[in-house]
């Protein structure tokens, strides 16, 4: 087996205590920064009543295949464009975005945006089964500074995934 300081893998909690003819339900996590296929043998010890040596009880083989989160951005960036004009009221500007999980697994994600740009609906966090689309209106806001002089804002909008510490991020012009 493989030293577990390398360990791909956990099991929560770590520890427990069994009376006889009792169970518990322990939770395997893994964990990977890169797509890989990893085949470990997880080591269960334990000791007994009266006994204070630790003894191997069981040996598990466990194989996961990682992937990276991935989902489908269209489109690839929102361009927003105003001119002012004595006569013209500065509304704010929304465009849409559909983000859509492509992966075979659930993702949990979350949307934010930076500079002159927001989410016209906030929302802490959306799961997305494979193949869902979730709709992203970003607005854009032409008076969020008092400046009216001629600028180009710009700010990116970021999907991040609950699940693993990857990131997509779109420009906002």
């Amino acid at each position: 087996p493989p030293d577990p300081s390398y360990s791909s893998f956990g099991i929560y909690p770590e520890h427990c205590v069994l009376a006889p003819n009792a169970s518990t339900t322990i939770d395997l996590r893994g964990l990977s920064d890169a797509s890989r296929i990893v085949s470990e043998t997880l080591l269960c010890h334990g000791s007994f009543e009266g006994d204070n040596s630790r003894k191997l009880v069981a040996t598990i083989p466990v194989r996961c295949e990682f992937i990276q989160p991935v989902v489908g951005i269209t489109p690839q960036a929102l361009h927003y464009t105003y001119t002012q004009t004595p006569d013209a009221e500065a509304d704010p500007q929304t465009q849409t975005l559909i983000v859509t999980n492509v992966t075979h697994l659930p993702q949990t994600i979350t949307v934010e945006t930076s500079g002159p740009y927001a989410l016209a609906e906030t929302v802490s966090a959306v799961v997305l089964e494979r193949g869902d689309e979730y709709a992203v209106d970003v607005v854009y806001d032409p008076l969020y500074t008092d400046q009216l002089h001629s600028r180009h804002d710009t700010g990116v909008l970021t999907v991040s995934f609950a699940e693993h510490p990857r990131s997509e991020t779109i420009p906002l012009s």
